[in-house]
């Protein structure tokens, strides 16, 4: 992990108080997307000016496909009972116009060092990188280089949609996106459009491994008897895992509640960081540490009934998607003791 040095945080806030200085929220929409092709790693970056709303200012960067199926729906509105696992999973940088409360002690010596002020509300700048699974974090070298270069090309774009020269509603309805990006030969910036065809192959599916089939197979046999109904749910818990000073993660947590008692039947915590075929293989632990298998597993998605459709299948269980209000009140029991506010 390379840090920035001094004069690449100088670069950085020069940008971020360009772009507060210019408030290109005032005429851009955060459905107005473009993107930046990082000078680093060659990363496709997909950005939203934040502030049309009046709430927050700045501007999120949404990195990769998995960036941008989440900025996608996000301004479709898709809301699921994932999203707030997908906010956690969904690699990206911020920058925000923050309160000097809401800065951490890092924060205020970087200002410090750089000789900077900031007076009133919205009015400091925050900057944060979020990796899958992980609790947002400070810059690292690559980042800052890249979030800097992403703020004045956001500047450059915003420019040409105030003075009616780019429309970036109309190509993203066409299903695709204007990208900005250097080219190799001396860094001159071209405009090139980027297409999004590969938005269609969000519903790909994992089939079970063979170690996985085995495993059913013997849970089938061993386990007879069907009994009631679970609710059932994957999800990323609040808590931050990690030693001190490193990048904390959230825990992925399986809990099962059976639903006659309202009892948290099953639960297990993992990394964040599993595949389909890894998140199936936690379920059927879950499974095998059960006397008795249930008739049913509720979930609360269609993402999730993909996911346990062949272990229900295999077993000859139901599989349903409905509200999980039960486990919604467990979830809410296990929130309020991880963030240490027990009753």
């Amino acid at each position: 992990m390379e840090q920035p040095n001094k004069a690449q945080w100088q670069e950085l806030y020069e940008a971020a108080i360009a772009f507060q200085q210019a408030a290109p929220w005032e005429w851009m929409a955060n459905e107005d997307i473009f993107a930046v092709v990082s000078p680093v790693n060659a990363e496709t970056g997909y950005c939203s000016i934040l502030g049309n709303g009046g709430e927050e200012f700045g501007l999120s960067i949404f990195l990769g496909d998995a960036g941008l199926r989440r900025l996608v729906a996000l301004i479709e509105e898709q809301k699921d009972d994932d999203d707030a696992t997908a906010a956690i999973m969904t690699p990206g940088l911020v920058f925000l116009l923050a309160n000097r409360s809401e800065l951490d002690e890092e924060d205020r010596k970087i200002i410090n060092s750089l000789g900077l002020s900031f007076r009133g509300k919205n009015a400091w700048p925050l900057f944060r990188s979020q990796r899958p699974g992980y609790a947002p974090w400070f810059l690292e070298r690559d980042e800052v280089i890249y979030l800097t270069a992403t703020l004045r090309q956001a500047l450059e774009i915003a420019g040409r949609v105030k003075d009616g020269s780019l429309d970036l509603r109309q190509n993203l309805t066409r299903g695709k996106v204007i990208t900005r990006y250097s080219t190799e030969n001396g860094r001159q910036e071209r405009w090139d459009i980027l297409r999004l065809g590969y938005l269609d192959d969000f519903d790909r599916r994992e089939p079970l491994g063979a170690a996985d089939e085995a495993a059913l197979l013997l849970l089938s046999k061993r386990t007879k008897q069907r009994s009631g109904s679970w609710e059932l749910d994957i999800f990323v818990a609040p808590a931050r895992i990690g030693p001190p000073g490193s990048r904390p993660y959230h825990p992925l947590c399986f809990m099962a509640v059976e639903r006659e008692s309202g009892l948290v039947v099953q639960m297990n915590m993992t990394a964040p960081w599993l595949k389909a075929s890894e998140k199936q293989e936690e379920v059927i632990r879950l499974l095998e540490k059960s006397e008795t298998l249930p008739e049913e597993i509720r979930v609360g998605s269609q993402g999730k009934r993909a996911l346990l459709e062949p272990i229900a299948r295999a077993l000859g269980m139901r599989l349903r998607v409905s509200r999980l209000r039960l486990l919604e009140d467990a979830k809410a029991s296990l929130y309020e003791y991880l963030s240490g506010h027990k009753k």
